[in-house]
């Protein structure tokens, strides 16, 4: 299955706004991982949905005196995959993925949006079932105040690209989280500003770039009201039971 999403283009002519270096759980796994184990130990971390690597090549380099760890990716769409050093790659659905051997940790990005929410929690409970030790390092995004335009984003991209099934709310994603058996206690996680990204940027752009609209496309968006986004929060979170 190949999904269209061009974001890895868009991250190369906009990298101050697409930037992998923002994502906190990043640096919360990393200052884990340090923690918690030595050096000379095997480590090995699932990233679900991980498209080309990107994500996690930055926690490679950020260990580069962990000999032993290895990050398998996980992801539908095998045209994305890039080959890198201590990185392989597995083309799976991310809910019947099951390569047997539990990883110390499992790290994710958005990708809620491309599944119903009971796929979402069959996909989590496959997380939690293959973490050994029970970290998902997580970024959710929202857009405050703005869900009826991101309803709007949503159902035109499926539309014209079956992309985007479903604009959810932060509560149900914490929902999803929480059936599934990580912390409880998620409402004070998300007051704590050291969670939080604000990532400012053009919608239209984005996704004229990103998914390749065309012409028209673009000026449907623009007569829509898309344009009054221009910005998104980025909950960055690591979980543990």
């Amino acid at each position: 299955m190949k999904i269209r999403d061009f974001g890895t283009e868009f991250g190369k002519k906009y990298p101050s706004v697409y930037s992998d270096n923002n994502y906190i759980e990043v640096s919360n796994l990393i200052k884990d991982i340090k923690k918690n184990h030595t050096p000379n130990e095997d480590i090995l971390i699932y990233d679900w949905g991980g498209g080309t690597g990107v994500l996690a090549q930055t926690i490679i380099n950020a260990l580069l005196e962990y000999k032993n760890l290895k990050i398998i990716v996980i992801d539908v769409d095998k045209n994305k995959f890039i080959k890198r050093e201590k990185i392989s790659y597995v083309c799976s659905d991310l809910k019947d993925f099951n390569k047997g051997k539990k990883a110390n940790y499992s790290i994710s990005r958005n990708v809620f949006h491309y599944n119903t929410e009971k796929e979402n929690v069959k996909i989590l409970k496959n997380i939690y079932k293959l973490t050994k030790e029970k970290y998902l390092a997580i970024n959710i995004y929202v857009s405050r105040g703005l869900e009826d335009s991101w309803k709007f984003i949503s159902k035109t991209l499926n539309d014209w690209f079956n992309v985007y099934r479903q604009y959810y709310p932060l509560k149900s994603q914490m929902d999803f989280i929480e059936k599934v058996g990580w912390e409880k206690d998620i409402s004070k996680m998300l007051s704590n500003k050291k969670y939080i990204n604000i990532y400012n940027y053009d919608v239209i752009k984005f996704h004229t770039v990103r998914f390749k609209l065309s012409k028209k496309q673009s000026e449907i968006y623009k007569k829509s009201s898309v344009k009054k986004i221009d910005r998104y929060y980025a909950y960055s979170i690591l979980f543990k039971k």
